[in-house]
């Protein structure tokens, strides 16, 4: 049995015994942290460290790793058993240039090497949209260079990212200084991105592809690939991949459809494509055994899961023959219950009027709370960790997901909220556009504050309730604020089949959303004449702006949010008056109509 890169295991075994042995004339290097010199002055960074990593490593994966390290054969990929969609044994961190975004391994053994992930986002996203799934395969031992472009299609982007490491490899006093495995690279992205990680393999340092809902024009594809399709997707439909997969040529693939998958299930942690994806690129990378018979023999995981379709192409099942170990099963991904803190501990600045911390005109910054996060059977709670200091009740943001996604496509956005104090209950279910299973999540918010025990107890201030959601989440939210316990609306990149609220509303906008148009959600604030509303269209922004972290969305959302729910007067200035924040910032168009005007004069 062989690995799906070009090279067979026997050559592959012998190269990466040499690099765990010191051999060949590779330069040795720490693992600190530092700036890159000259030959890599394009990329001047941003360090950081990954909270979420390092404060939740697993002891006993560190130790299953250590015991069985020999498993995989390469020395900067430790064995993780069969726990593929699990974080790795590493410690995360990133690092921001102009061009690209490093996520890596913080600390690893001295002269060990570390393969490379290249990254490429899906249209008008960036990075932080796919944060979750790129800081995975850093904990587990490889090197991920995402490039920052909304458009990576041509893969050529991708490629100066490999161009960089080398760079960064062979620069004394770097932090990737003797870290990077060049020999050892593979390419992957989301729609666009996974056309540009097909278009990559035209590299011969390319060895092999993951494209992730994208196809492209793969019958060039030099290097093995695995495409994988979401069953539900209409955006790049499943019968666009299996087509790119069937035109591949001589290259040995596999095309696996995850049959529930819609085209969102890839962001930002991947969801049921982390598993499959991260034991490729151990198997292709890093020769991992027990990553291979996920892909290979009749009885391998993925040819036996009710949850895929799959299919191997005749040159991968030549290179391939063999049965391999026993089957591995794809294992389901279920995050734990409740989420252990990972903001920063209250500051305890001054209090606006409503209660909540000041955080003076810092709206997109995180605030002063550590954050928890409960997940329940139909809503997910992202709260502060220490609710009622001095016997504050939080005011409640209800969310409503995007067609096809769950609240962790947007974890940083709500946990953003959360961190400045408020209680954010997000529904569950991927299609919010009712409004009804966002208010079923106030329902459940009024029985835990009045339930003996519960740790909302007498902390829920259910006289100040918004409503936000993206997409069709954002078509809830307005459907939301027709109930009267609901003040205040912020749909995100959605608009109103019918508006009947008398609550006040912020419209965001993308100017290049092309999936729900600034026509549209202009429409939508043109109706909502009972309303006092405003309308702001960020310029630049597509549809998947307000994805994730809520991109540069955040900062006003949160504005609003304060303002109409704990009185904050700094956020306040940012809509109302002539001279207002958003009205004179040269990437907004700002608008209020008239019961807004009237409502909020200056």
């Amino acid at each position: 049995m062989t690995t799906p890169s070009r090279r067979r295991l026997p050559a592959l075994a012998l190269s990466l015994l040499l690099a765990a042995c010191g051999g060949g004339t590779e330069p040795q290097g720490g693992t600190q942290a530092a700036a890159p010199t000259s030959a890599a002055a394009d990329e001047a960074i941003e360090h950081e460290a990954d909270e979420a990593v390092a404060t939740d490593t697993s002891t006993a994966s560190a130790a299953a790793a250590s015991a069985d390290a020999m498993v995989s054969a390469h020395p900067g990929v430790p064995s993780v058993g069969t726990a593929f969609e699990a974080r790795g044994p590493f410690t995360v961190s990133v690092r921001r240039g102009p061009e690209h975004t490093y996520y890596y391994p913080t600390a690893g053994a001295t002269g060990v090497r570390h393969p490379v992930v290249l990254w490429g986002n899906g249209t008008g996203t960036s990075p932080s949209t796919y944060d979750g799934l790129l800081r995975h395969w850093a904990s587990h031992g490889f090197i991920v260079a995402a490039a920052n472009t909304t458009n990576p299609g041509s893969g050529a982007e991708m490629l100066r990212g490999l161009d960089q490491l080398v760079a960064f490899d062979t620069t004394a006093g770097d932090a990737f200084f003797g870290r990077v495995d060049t020999t050892r690279v593979a390419a992957s992205g989301h729609s666009q991105g996974a056309y540009g990680a097909v278009a990559a393999t035209a590299d011969a340092r390319v060895t092999t592809a993951v494209p992730i809902e994208g196809g492209g024009l793969a019958r060039g594809a030099r290097a093995s690939v695995l495409f994988l399709a979401g069953g539900a997707d209409n955006i790049v439909p499943a019968a666009n991949v299996r087509r790119a997969y069937q035109a591949i040529g001589a290259a040995p693939a596999v095309y696996a459809e995850l049959k529930s998958a819609t085209h969102f299930t890839a962001i930002n942690t991947a969801g049921g494509f982390r598993g499959p994806a991260t034991a490729w690129l151990r198997w292709a990378l890093a020769a991992d055994v027990n990553a291979a018979p996920t892909f290979v023999g009749s009885n391998c995981g993925l040819c036996g899961s009710a949850d895929w379709v799959f299919e191997r192409n005749g040159a991968f099942q030549t290179a391939n023959p063999g049965a391999g170990a026993p089957a591995t099963p794809v294992p389901p991904v279920t995050p734990p219950t409740p989420l252990p803190p990972v903001d920063p501990a209250p500051t305890n600045p001054p209090a606006v009027p409503g209660g909540l911390p000041s955080v003076g005109t810092a709206f997109g910054a995180r605030g002063a709370y550590a954050v928890s996060v409960v997940r329940a059977a139909e809503h997910t709670y992202y709260h502060p960790s220490a609710m009622g200091a001095n016997g504050l009740r939080h005011p409640v943001i209800l969310w409503g997901n995007g067609t096809g996604t769950t609240p962790s496509a947007y974890d940083a956005l709500l946990r953003h909220w959360a961190s400045h104090g408020f209680i954010v209950a997000a529904a569950n279910t991927s299609n919010a556009g009712s409004g009804a299973e966002m208010l079923r999540g106030l329902d459940q918010l009024t029985a835990l504050n009045a339930t003996a025990g519960s740790p909302f107890q007498g902390k829920v201030d259910l006289s100040r309730v918004g409503a936000s959601g993206h997409s069709q989440g954002g078509f809830g939210a307005v459907a939301a604020a027709r109930d009267p316990r609901v003040r205040t609306a912020a749909p995100l990149q959605g608009g109103a089949y019918s508006v009947g609220s008398t609550a006040s509303i912020l419209f965001f906008a993308g100017q290049n959303d092309t999936i729900v148009s600034p026509t549209l959600v202009r429409s939508a604030y043109s109706r909502a004449s009972r309303a006092r509303a405003a309308y702001a269209e960020l310029q630049g922004a597509t549809h998947f702006e307000g994805t994730y972290n809520g991109g540069n969305f955040r900062a006003a959302a949160t504005a609003w949010m304060r303002w109409q729910l704990a009185d904050d007067a700094q956020a306040k200035a940012l809509f109302t008056g002539a001279t207002c924040g958003l009205c004179t910032a040269p990437t907004w168009v700002f608008e209020r109509n008239a019961q807004f005007q009237s409502a909020w004069p200056r």
